[in-house]
C-alpha cells in the first residue's frame, strides 16, 4: 500500500503498536516504482501473519532524518511496539533497496526477530500449517461483515446467477 508521508507516523503507530504488526516499508523515487524485490519480500511467507508493508513515494527529505537521495531505493523496518510505548524514539532499521533480496529478506528476518524461523523455512524444517479458508455464502450484511471486513485479509466475492428449476426446464424442455 502507498502512503503520503504525512501520513506515516500514525500508520506507524497504527500496525506496530495498536495491532503488534511489523512494519516494512520502501522509499523510492524516480519512475521505476517498487522493485520486483519488495513485493517478493512482501508475499513471503515468512511475513504474512504479522507484518505490513508500505510504500513511500518521493519521501520528502526534511521528514526523515539522515535521508539523502543517493540512499534511495531503501527499505526500512520498523519492529512491532511495546504495548507500554506512549512515545520517544521508535527503533528503525534501514537497508539499501539495491541489495540483492536474500540480503534484504535475511536483514529483515534478523531486524524483526525471525531469523531462525527462516532459517528453518528455507531448509524445509519448518513448514506452516496452510490455514483454513473462510469460504461461504454471504446472505446478509453481518455475513459480509463477518466474511470480508472483520477476516482483514483479501476477500473475493463471486456473483452468481440463480438459475431456477423452473427456468432450466422452460429453456430446455418445451
Amino acid at each position: 500500500m502507498e502512503v503520503q508521508p504525512s501520513l506515516f507516523n500514525s500508520m506507524i503507530m497504527q500496525y506496530a503498536l495498536e495491532e503488534q504488526k511489523n512494519i516494512v516499508y520502501y522509499m523510492y523515487e524516480g519512475e521505476k516504482g517498487l522493485s520486483i524485490n519488495f513485493m517478493a519480500l512482501s508475499n513471503h511467507p515468512l511475513f504474512e501473519d504479522n507484518s505490513v508493508f508500505l510504500a513511500l513515494y518521493n519521501p520528502p527529505y526534511e521528514y526523515f532524518e539522515g535521508l539523502r537521495k543517493e540512499m534511495l531505493p531503501n527499505v526500512g523496518v520498523v519492529p512491532k511496539l511495546d504495548v507500554g510505548f506512549t512515545e520517544g524514539h521508535i527503533q528503525q532499521q534501514n537497508i539499501d533497496g539495491g541489495l540483492p533480496f536474500e540480503r534484504i529478506l535475511g536483514e529483515v528476518a534478523r531486524t524483526i526477530g525471525k531469523e531462525q524461523e527462516l532459517y528453518e523455512m528455507e531448509r524445509g524444517i519448518h513448514k506452516k500449517a496452510n490455514k483454513a479458508r473462510n469460504f461461504g455464502e454471504i446472505t446478509s450484511d453481518q455475513d459480509f461483515v463477518d466474511r470480508c471486513i472483520n477476516y482483514r485479509k483479501a476477500c473475493a466475492i463471486a456473483l452468481i446467477p440463480a438459475v431456477t428449476q423452473i427456468d432450466y426446464e422452460m429453456a430446455n424442455f418445451e
